[in-house]
Order: C-alpha cells, then sequence, then structure tokens
C-alpha cells in the first residue's frame, strides 16, 4: 500500500478497502505544502489500521488515539502523546520527548529520540527504549523492556519480565529474581521483595 497525505488531507491510497485514520488538528504556520508517506505497509488486513498523528511536522501533535482494532501508529517530530487503547499495536514515536500508552493488548512499541514516558499496560508488551534517557513501565502481563542507548529507568511490573538495559547505566526498580530475567549489561538491579 502506498499512502500518500498533505496538510489538505489523504491525496493517494493504493490498496483496496484498507481502512486509514488520520489526525491533523493545530495551527500550521508554513506555506500549506504537506509531507508525503510512501512505502509498504506489510502484513495489514482489515482488523488493522495506520494512523498518522499528524500531517505537517510544523505544530505540536494532537493527542494520537488508537481504537479498539490493532492500530500502527506513528507520532511526529513534536512531543506526542499516544494512546494505543485495545488489541496489539505497533506504534512509534520518534523524536522528542513522548508519552506513549500501549492498553489492552500485545503492543510493540518503540520510543525512538527523546527521553519517553513508555507504558506496556495490559498484555506481553515489547517495549523499546531509544538513545535517550527514557522511563519504561511493562505493566500486566509478561514484558520485554529494552532500554537501549541513554541511562533508562525500567520497571517490568507483575508478570515475567525480561529486562535488556542497553549500553550506558540503567535502572530496573523491581527485579524480581523468581521470575525476572536481566541481560548481563544491566548495572542496577533493585528488588521488589
Amino acid at each position: 500500500m502506498v499512502v500518500t497525505i498533505s496538510s489538505q488531507g489523504l491525496l493517494y491510497a493504493s490498496g483496496p478497502n484498507f481502512p486509514l485514520t488520520v489526525f491533523a488538528g493545530g495551527n500550521h504556520g508554513g506555506d500549506g505544502d504537506g509531507n508525503r508517506y510512501a512505502g509498504p505497509i506489510n502484513n495489514a488486513d482489515s482488523s488493522e489500521r495506520v494512523i498518522y498523528c499528524t500531517f505537517n511536522e510544523n505544530f505540536k501533535a494532537p493527542k494520537c488515539e488508537g481504537t479498539s482494532r490493532s492500530d500502527i501508529m506513528i507520532g511526529t517530530i513534536q512531543e506526542d502523546f499516544i494512546e494505543g487503547k485495545g488489541s496489539d499495536d505497533a506504534i512509534q514515536g520518534r523524536a522528542a520527548n513522548d508519552d506513549i500508552f500501549g492498553g489492552k493488548g500485545n503492543d510493540d512499541i518503540q520510543g525512538g529520540l527523546g527521553s519517553d514516558n513508555i507504558y506496556g499496560e495490559d498484555g506481553d508488551d515489547l517495549l523499546y527504549g531509544g538513545p535517550d534517557g527514557d522511563f519504561i513501565v511493562g505493566g500486566k502481563g509478561n514484558d520485554e523492556l529494552y532500554g537501549g542507548p541513554g541511562e533508562d529507568i525500567l520497571e517490568g511490573g507483575p508478570g515475567s519480565n525480561y529486562f535488556d538495559c542497553g549500553d550506558d547505566y540503567d535502572i530496573i526498580i523491581d527485579f524480581d529474581p523468581s521470575k525476572d530475567i536481566a541481560s548481563n549489561n544491566c548495572e542496577d538491579i533493585r528488588t521488589d521483595l
């Protein structure tokens, strides 16, 4: 599928019957030219949604909310508030300091650049920080938390969790040795007993 979007809305989308939700609030201070997003969306079916949080990245992004179905959500280069809601979502925060909530389902969340707050919430989630210091919380379920570069704080929550701390000094604040696993690169492991 190829999607072309401008500040005027959806210009072109190839592929039959693929639902697309687009949010475009805010003020635009530029000339009205939009950005073009083109490329394949793999393994998409009628139960998935692609949600672009904004068309033009010259203004603060609005709150970006998913649906009760599986969503593919892509943030902006501004600070985003992204909420996945229900089902299994794939969320990418991109740049700036984002607040990302997975909601229900088994989510795959990538914070990207900036110091992000990432919350997997319910489900067995894959949570990835970026190159900056992130705060990552797994929530309910058996989660995998990857700090990445930057000084991160990781909290798995209930369930059996896997922690990979990354290159810099990271802290796990609720490690339970009876059910959790930490990679060899975790420097500060605090037990919650």
